[in-house]
């Protein structure tokens, strides 16, 4: 494993983003089984999801025809079925642009109940949207039942899902053990997180503090119960007390941590081949090699470019090139005429070209059709 990572010197104790320079070369943590074990529930998660939404849907529609609401509309069984399931994928794809398959949910999934209502809803006006201004006849009340199917079936498998997870994690399974350096209110705000959300995989074993003082303390969970709890032992975070717990995750929870320490704190802990998560401020600036996660309302950066909502982009891109191709297409006409009107009216080429700055600050060359005097 080789990692490099540079902050610039600052003038004061703590960091400024215009005082930050991060150059990740290469960090590689010990993901291994954990990090498969989370992908694949993920896309056992969607799929169950996809199956759920279809299931549902197909149920409301049987519940609509045996019912003696609205007027009757017959539907062949095969088309409710792939309606259902294109609806479904919508569902998901909107459930991932969210981000309801990372793994920042608590134990009381109030964020998770959040979004499955939300997307639902969208997801349920897109339909009726599409129904009210296309020729395809389709029931207010069947859709009325769908809304009312469709969030309850995924709570339910929602919840089995979690239980299952929760049951395998349990077990040991896809389980990473944690460090948690700093033992102040950051610090329990964390391990609180942690332990109140064990679909997360990540088992908070012990805090380090560099006060000697704080030493053969135990930390309890923030909450009225009390039931989970770790002790604290002597800073700073060496490579030897890493191995020592058996942690594949270090989380810096000391949101202003000098340059120095969180330098050293993050090469002990990439040369024990862990993971370096922290507690960022303002000083932390955007940057494509630092993912954020939600934890259960506690925000953690770490190091790595981002797999998440993959489906949803990849799904974004293609339907932004068809649909781009589709204007194109349908566009030609026009554009000929503005080609022709343009060329008609003034000298100079038909479009204007400029460099300008995209993404991440790539650029790009944008072309439009020109509305000014090519001297102007």
């Amino acid at each position: 494993m080789h990692s490099s990572i540079g902050i610039s010197e600052p003038s004061k104790a703590s960091f400024r983003a215009s005082e930050i320079k991060i150059n990740l070369v290469d960090v590689v943590g010990k993901r291994g089984a954990a990090a498969r074990f989370r992908r694949s529930v993920a896309a056992l998660e969607v799929v169950i999801d996809l199956l759920t939404v279809t299931f549902a849907v197909a149920l409301a529609y049987v519940a609509y025809y045996d019912s003696d609401i609205g007027k009757h509309i017959q539907y062949r069984l095969r088309g409710v079925v792939g309606v259902a399931f294109v609806f479904a994928i919508v569902v998901v794809l909107m459930l991932d642009r969210v981000g309801a398959y990372k793994r920042g949910n608590g134990l009381l999934r109030i964020r998770e109940t959040e979004q499955v209502l939300r997307v639902s809803t969208q997801a349920f006006l897109i339909a009726f949207a599409v129904s009210f201004f296309t020729s395809f006849l389709v029931s207010r009340w069947l859709l009325l039942i769908c809304l009312a199917a469709v969030p309850l079936a995924l709570f339910v498998e929602k919840h089995f899902v979690y239980l299952v997870v929760r049951t395998l994690y349990s077990r040991g399974y896809g389980v990473e053990k944690v460090i948690i350096y700093g033992s102040g209110s950051t610090g329990r705000r964390v391990f609180s997180a942690l332990s109140r959300s064990p679909k997360l995989g990540l088992e908070p074993l012990a805090f380090v503090d560099d006060d000697a003082s704080q030493a053969g303390r135990v930390v309890f969970e923030m909450g009225y119960e009390r039931r989970r709890s770790a002790p604290v032992v002597c800073g700073p975070v060496q490579r030897d007390l890493i191995t020592h717990y058996g942690a594949e995750v270090v989380i810096v929870a000391i949101p202003m941590i000098s340059h120095e320490k969180f330098m050293h704190t993050t090469n002990e802990a990439l040369a024990a081949n862990a993971r370096v998560s922290f507690v960022p401020t303002h000083f932390i600036p955007p940057d494509s090699l630092v993912d954020y996660d939600d934890i259960d309302g506690i925000l953690l950066a770490s190091f790595g470019r981002s797999s998440q909502r993959l489906g949803y982009d990849f799904a974004k891109r293609v339907g932004d090139v068809i649909g781009s191709l589709f204007l194109l297409l349908m566009g030609t006409p026009v554009f000929l005429l503005l080609a022709l009107l343009t060329k008609i009216d003034s000298q100079g080429p038909v479009f204007f070209r400029q460099d300008r700055v995209g993404h991440l600050g790539v650029p790009f060359r944008m072309y439009k059709f020109r509305t000014m005097h090519a001297d102007a």
